[in-house]
């Protein structure tokens, strides 16, 4: 079903991640992994970095190399999910490969494996179920794989503790309920902080949205809302981010009330320990990260359900299993893997390059606005001004109904770019200008050239020299100096 996966181009943050390797190391200088942030971010991912790595060293910048290697882990993920499911069910063998079959062809897994850059999802989740299954062993290796765990994806932090925690109450009688963890796995946290603020000069690089309590809440209730459905449907997810703001009275957020009553009901009347009750409660801690509790980028991108498709998965057998297996159950059960099948079949040839990811998305939902940047980018590479142009606009439209992740200052400084090349210099200074305000440091020696060779075109040869004369260049790369000593040298000819 994924080998429609592999023989695809670098698309979205693979550019920044693998081919500006920013999230790439040399192979000699891997121990840095551990005291650097990850590529260009917040986040301290050591495991997904020294990954990179070895793709970068092994297949250079040859895309399906990078491809086979999250489809492997994928698939390791699918024969981890047996033995994960064991550490809290006992299920027959037929119901776990089963569960495993579902999470394998789930339409969660096509952002995961077609994206080089989502390798922490599949990292993540490997060393999570390493950890359960090594916990419930007693095994002395757990606290190394729990640091992986950590160094894989953040989440780590809150999940693989939250199903310690509910092993540890699953197996105590019910007089001497504890929430015990092994002295080791609590300095394994400790560690893991004390790496991550020394290698970070920010504890945490995104802003929670101004939002109202009322909405805060509601637009909660409408992300669980749009999870749920993605869970449950064989169909691909649009791959927009774009999350409307909700209060509490919207039709979505009720629907989640709704939802989660019922499932405290289902739990409560089932029992705890029931695997009804467990599939549940995991269902639900699996969900805990798309929820936004802690702020990240992309709210309602939907990599955030690969996660519950194990849960779901479990819940899946769980409940075919009280059905008895009848006729109705199974033919069910049957339509949705192969509609997801083909789903996810089909969606693979998507990842062909950004206009084939991107083009549809944005058609689909239009506030997609990272799509529009990404599809402006490619244009730009394919020397289409126009339609970069078009690109970059829809990009900034302004939608205050809605929260979604856009680069501001890439997208102005990309769009100063095209408007520079079509000769609309008064709208390239004006960009330019407005981005250099509020731009990183490492991006102002950039911009200020830029606006030296807009005055330059202009034929304002004065100004052009003041700018490139007032500026402290030393925080320049190489390439940019020679540009700015051959422009320095034009306008003095001038």
């Amino acid at each position: 079903v994924h080998i429609s996966f592999i023989n695809n181009d670098f698309t979205w943050l693979d550019h920044n991640d693998i081919e500006e390797e920013r999230a790439v190391l040399e192979l000699t200088d891997l121990p840095q992994a551990f005291f650097k942030p990850f590529g260009e971010t917040s986040f301290y991912r050591p495991v997904v970095t020294i990954v990179n790595s070895f793709d970068n060293a092994l297949y250079e910048k040859r895309a399906w190399g990078y491809h086979l290697t999250n489809l492997l882990l994928h698939l390791t993920v699918v024969a981890l999910v047996p033995s994960f499911l064991s550490v809290f069910f006992n299920l027959s063998s037929k119901q776990k490969y089963l569960a495993a079959l579902v999470v394998g062809l789930h339409p969660a897994s096509i952002l995961v494996v077609g994206s080089s850059t989502q390798r922490q999802e599949p990292l993540f989740l490997i060393f999570m179920m390493l950890t359960l299954i090594l916990h419930k062993k007693k095994s002395l290796l757990t606290p190394l794989v729990f640091m992986a765990d950590l160094m894989s994806k953040e989440t780590a932090l809150v999940i693989t503790p939250a199903l310690i925690t509910f092993w540890e109450l699953l197996e105590k009688d019910n007089k001497k309920l504890k929430t015990k963890l092994w002295t080791s796995e609590i300095l394994v946290i400790i560690s893991y902080l004390a790496l991550r603020m020394h290698s970070l000069t920010a504890i945490w690089g995104t802003k929670a949205p101004l939002l109202s309590v009322n909405q805060n809440i509601g637009t909660r209730l409408g992300l669980f809302s749009r999870w749920v459905l993605i869970l449950i449907r064989p169909i691909k997810p649009n791959f927009s981010d774009a999350v409307p703001i909700l209060n509490l009275t919207n039709i979505w957020a009720v629907t989640a009330i709704l939802t989660i009553l019922a499932i405290l009901f289902a739990i409560f009347r089932s029992g705890l320990k029931s695997d009804v009750g467990k599939s549940l409660i995991l269902t639900l801690i699996f969900l805990l990260p798309g929820q936004n509790i802690i702020p990240v980028s992309r709210i309602g991108s939907p990599h955030y359900i690969y996660l519950p498709s194990i849960g779901f998965s479990v819940l899946v057998v769980t409940l075919l299993s009280k059905l008895r297996g009848t006729l109705i159950s199974k033919s069910a059960l049957t339509i949705w893997l192969i509609v997801a099948s083909i789903s996810t079949f089909t969606a693979g040839f998507q990842f062909e390059n950004d206009e084939k990811l991107f083009k549809p998305e944005v058609v689909a939902d239009p506030n997609f606005f990272e799509g529009h940047y990404y599809l402006g980018n490619y244009y730009l590479r394919g020397g289409d001004l126009d339609e970069a142009e078009k690109g970059f606009e829809s990009a900034i439209l302004d939608n205050q109904s809605l929260l979604a992740f856009r680069d501001q200052s890439s997208i102005l400084t990309n769009l100063a770019g095209v408007k520079l090349q079509q000769g609309k210099l008064d709208e390239s200074e004006d960009l330019y200008k407005k981005v250099l305000s509020s731009s990183p440091e490492n991006l102002k020696p950039f911009l200020t050239f830029n606006l030296a060779l807009v005055a330059y075109y202009k034929k304002d040869y004065q100004k052009a020299s003041e700018i490139l004369d007032s500026y402290d260049w030393g925080g320049a790369d190489f390439k940019l100096m020679t540009d700015v000593k051959k422009l320095k040298n034009t306008v003095k000819s001038r």
